[in-house]
């Protein structure tokens, strides 16, 4: 069908209907938009593009028309509106109502029917009849006298309209929402800690005035020093002014915040300016930048602020904060929040492995972790690479070569000891003070601190943060730590491992396989179940193939019951398999344990902290999207919080963000969601987003497409004829094959995956990746031309394509 046609055909629809939405049947934010015109008593056109044979070349004009690639794509009076979050926003600020036919006035939008009901009702509780949590936050106030107006979501006509408004306008998707006096004091758990803090009795207390009157003034009564902002930098000079003072101001930015415009009209009233930002101390007006660096420099800001309560708060403390863990994410926030002018202090200190290995200032992934595994990869490559270089010409008598291990790791640990030797030499610069003891919670504000000699001494700070990582764990057999070691002692090694086991199946048990393969040694991997948990199960296989491949060997289905030596000073490993089969394996010289890897939490004096919720599978902190534990100013990051990515340059994005929050800089979150990883096996593996697995289960198998090819590395192609590598995209069809996966087994993967993963995102599709020019020859440029559609029962195609 001709564009044109189409064209002509979407305008009539566009034109002749007040309301016309081009829709699937199988998206639920459509389903949405159309369960808010039908409660407007509103019957709009919807035209479905699954169900309509043009509907492709209608959703293409549509783009063009308008840009916007995602339905539902909605018309009001001709007029183009945009999508769901366009539809809703624009009904809940009254445009919508404004569009339609009618007097709008009739109509009360969400907003202002929330508004009114917080206005006309000292405490209301917006909730849904079976909500528990309403039932006890209704309790609270009974206890006090209060009866406050219950709002049933699930019961009101407009409830579900109401609903989506408080979503949007409290950013959270749960119940229930409570107001008092017009102020939003949040669910739950916000409720029960006003009540403690006196919040509640405060507000009760208050005088009739406008919400917005209220809400200023309640925010001036909780801040003694209080900045109204924007993004100027005239802000964050004001800010820097009271952290050279020893003072932590609170900041409410008006551009952030829903009632931002209301608040600002306030201000104007109060202050009789426009001029943004405003400062105030205990409840007095000092103006905005010029003012406040006058008072600055002539001391009187100084005078000012001795008698702030919040001045006090902080010097009845140690430190503004203290960091419990020297790794990869605690640094960061360390450094980051001294550098915002907090007092910071840092406690680090290594137990001993049962081998004795220690190491120094930098967590996990400096020391024992990333940076050494990445080391001895390289090694193991340039080895490779050594035995191909006859092909492409050389001759190095390869047969005569032969690798140090001595040699190895000794410039590792020297590189690694100038990291430590970095990292203190950062921290003194940023003068965080560092604590080499270790830490344990006698109280919620308090730490116990024993250093090497078993000195004990004590510290206090205002705000707390977690972040003491993981370290390798043990099976519960003997002989597992008197004969074994784990990637704590692999990398230090004094002597060649020789005849290696490795136990387990996770990326640390196949990259350390891997590379000690590479560099020349013995290697089995004992493996209890299925390899790569977690990852894409086709991607797993395919490395394990390799490995097999390259000589590395499996032990598959078994695993160890006892360890011990034989009278040569080898180790034999005795082993069980599922079905109740023992194997003994034995004349290995080393033996790695790569079972997992625990919480550091055991010893932390967690049991002081009340109410501290814990996943008691795992030990790790259960917080919010804040990274907030249950327990108010203690807070935790990387590996040691539940059900998050264990990752350096994770940890690193929520310390520095938890650290900036802290001090009022932004209320900005880590987004833990398709973060890019790779595994760092001989063939490396890239990833972003969803397995092929995850994808099925989140979208239906039905619903997904997968685009894949093998394709041959060029740096293989004189030497290595059996070795390929594999690309894959997984994408949505109902989405317009918006790409959720991203996986590839190449050369430099995680060079690969690091580009692409903003793609992801960005919510790239499927086309924009076709769209994509390739650079040639590089082994990313598979992915601009990806077009074999996988089926569930293919392997990887064999190609030779560059």
């Amino acid at each position: 069908m001709d564009l044109q046609i189409v064209a002509d055909k979407c305008q009539q629809l566009i034109n002749e209907n007040e309301v016309t939405i081009f829709s699937k049947t199988t998206c639920p934010f459509c389903t949405r938009v159309k369960l808010l015109f039908q409660s407007l008593n509103i019957t709009p056109v919807v035209y479905e593009l699954d169900k309509e044979s043009d509907g492709a070349l209608v959703q293409k004009y549509l783009y063009e028309l308008t840009k916007q690639r995602t339905v539902p794509n909605v018309f009001v009076q001709s007029k183009h509106v945009g999508g769901c979050d366009d539809t809703m926003k624009a009904y809940g600020n009254g445009s919508l109502l404004n569009l339609l036919k009618g007097d709008p006035t009739t109509t009360t939008t969400p907003q202002e029917k929330v508004q009114k009901l917080t206005q006309d009702h000292t405490v209301i509780i917006f909730s849904k009849t079976s909500c528990h949590n309403s039932t006890k936050v209704k309790a609270l106030f009974k206890n006090i006298g209060i009866k406050p107006k219950m709002f049933h979501l699930d019961k009101e006509p407009d409830g579900l309209l109401i609903q989506e408004y408080l979503r949007m306008a409290t950013k959270s998707n749960f119940t229930p929402h409570v107001y008092v006096r017009g102020k939003l004091i949040g669910g739950l758990e916000e409720t029960a800690r006003a009540f403690g803090e006196g919040e509640i009795k405060r507000l009760l207390a208050m005088p009739n005035m406008t919400p917005y009157e209220k809400k200023f003034n309640e925010l001036l009564k909780q801040n003694e020093i209080l900045i109204f902002a924007n993004s100027m930098p005239d802000t964050y000079k004001i800010k820097d002014v009271f952290y050279r003072l020893g003072v932590k101001p609170a900041v409410y930015s008006l551009e952030d915040e829903t009632d931002g415009d209301e608040i600002q009209q306030v201000i104007k009233e109060k202050t009789n300016t426009n001029n943004l930002p405003q400062v105030f101390v205990q409840g007095t007006n000092l103006g905005g930048h010029d003012e406040v660096m006058e008072h600055f420099e002539s001391g009187k800001l100084s005078q000012l602020v001795k008698g702030s309560s919040d001045a006090n708060e902080i010097s009845q403390y140690d430190y503004d904060l203290v960091v419990v863990g020297g790794g990869s994410g605690g640094l960061a926030a360390a450094k980051e929040a001294a550098t915002l002018g907090r007092t910071v202090a840092l406690c680090d200190f290594v137990k001993p492995t049962p081998m004795g290995t220690t190491w120094g200032l930098g967590g996990t992934c400096v020391n024992v972790g990333c940076i050494p595994k990445k080391l001895m990869h390289q090694a193991s490559i340039h080895a490779e690479n050594h035995h191909d270089s006859s092909s492409f010409g050389w001759n190095f008598h390869t047969s005569d070569g032969h690798h140090t291990w001595e040699t190895m790791v000794e410039n590792v640990q020297n590189y690694i000891k100038s990291l430590n030797f970095g990292y203190r030499k950062e921290l003194n610069k940023r003068k965080v003070k560092y604590l080499n003891a270790y830490a344990e919670f006698v109280a919620p504000h308090k730490l116990k601190l024993t250093n090497k000699k078993g000195e004990v001494s004590e510290v206090s700070a205002k705000d707390i943060i977690i972040a003491v990582g993981g370290r390798p764990a043990y099976p519960n057999v003997p002989g597992a730590k008197e004969f074994c070691i784990t990637s704590d002692d692999l990398f230090s090694l004094s002597k060649p491992p020789g005849k290696t086991l490795i136990v387990g199946a996770s990326y640390i048990a196949l990259e350390c396989g891997g590379f000690l393969k590479g560099l020349g040694y013995d290697v089995t991997i004992m493996v209890r179940s299925i390899l790569l948990r977690g990852f894409d199960r086709q991607i797993a296989d395919l490395i394990g193939e390799h490995m097999e491949k390259i000589g590395i060997k499996f032990v598959k289905e078994y695993e160890p019951i006892g360890f011990n030596k034989t009278n040569e000073g080898k180790i034999k490993v005795a082993a069980k398999s599922k079905k109740g089969d023992e194997i003994v394996v034995s004349g290995f010289d080393t033996v790695v344990l790569a079972i997992g890897r625990e919480a550091c939490t055991g010893k932390l004096g967690l049991e002081n902290l009340p109410n501290l919720k814990i996943n008691p599978k795992n030990k790790k902190i259960i917080v919010d999207e804040f990274e907030r534990s249950s327990v108010p100013h203690v807070y935790a990051i990387g590996d040691v919080i539940d059900g998050k990515p264990e990752l350096t340059p994770v940890a690193i994005h929520a310390g520095k963000y938890l650290a900036q929050r802290i001090c009022g800089v932004h209320n900005k979150t880590t987004n833990y969601k398709q973060v890019p990883t790779t595994v760092f096996t001989p063939l490396e593996y890239g990833t972003v987003g969803l397995s092929e697995e995850e994808a099925f289960n989140i979208f239906g198998k039905e619903n997904i497409v997968v685009y894949h090819n093998a394709f041959k590395p060029l740096e293989h192609a004189l030497s290595r004829e059996d070795t390929l590598g594999y690309a894959k995209l997984i994408c949505v069809k109902s989405l317009e094959e918006l790409v959720v996966g991203f996986h590839v087994l190449s050369p430099n993967a995680g060079e690969i995956t690091q580009g692409y993963a903003i793609a992801l995102k960005l919510n790239a599709k499927k086309s924009d990746f076709d769209d994509l020019i390739g650079i040639h020859p590089t082994c990313a440029e598979i992915f601009t031309t990806l077009s074999r559609v996988k089926n569930p029962e293919d392997k990887p195609p064999e190609t030779t394509a560059c």
